[in-house]
């Protein structure tokens, strides 16, 4: 059997590591805007505990075919984020902002993951490393998955952001030009 190592979308083609799937969604929004890269993820409804919306995300998100089987009753982890301006606009909402909470799920069948296209954009299924290359625009975020790898697979600093003020960092730019001319 032949493995390729270029198909990000098959589980095949990294068979000695452990892969985590992550996907551009599109919210509903038919006006061709799809999310960075991110762990799949509904929003929770008020009638149903958020192991009720982990299940509802796998049926919703991809086919019925999707042989997937979560692991606990809890979330490992959580991430709060603040909405921009726009976005509170348009969901006409005065919240400031969301938690996201995530299950662990365990894909059992190595067939390809058919995705429901009204909802993701594209997928694939990345190593650590690739992860953090994915979403390395969201230091929080990888901050709060980063009990979803093994350690040992992860380099040290990893996770590690800069904790540089803006302020500090607008001194270190001007320092810089400053050295430069």
């Amino acid at each position: 059997m032949q493995f390729s190592k270029a198909d990000d979308r098959s589980l095949e083609r990294k068979i000695d590591e452990f892969l985590v799937l992550i996907v551009c969604q599109k919210f509903g929004r038919k006006d061709g805007y799809h999310s960075p890269w991110h762990l799949p993820q509904l929003r929770n409804l008020p009638s149903e505990s958020l192991k009720q919306t982990s299940k509802r995300c796998l049926k919703e998100l991809f086919s019925a075919e999707m042989y997937g089987k979560g692991i606990s009753n809890a979330p490992f982890s959580v991430y709060f984020y603040n909405y921009p301006a726009q976005l509170r606009q348009r969901l006409k909402t005065q919240s400031r902002g969301a938690a996201i909470f995530f299950f662990k799920a365990l894909y059992m069948k190595r067939v390809p993951l058919v995705v429901n296209g009204d909802e993701i954009a594209d997928y694939k299924w990345v190593s650590a490393e690739e992860f953090v290359a994915s979403v390395k625009h969201k230091i929080s975020y990888l901050r709060a998955l980063s009990t979803l790898f093994p350690s040992s697979l992860l380099g040290k600093n990893s996770f590690e952001c800069d904790k540089r003020t803006g302020s500090q960092k607008t001194r270190l730019k001007t320092d810089i030009q400053m050295q430069s001319s």
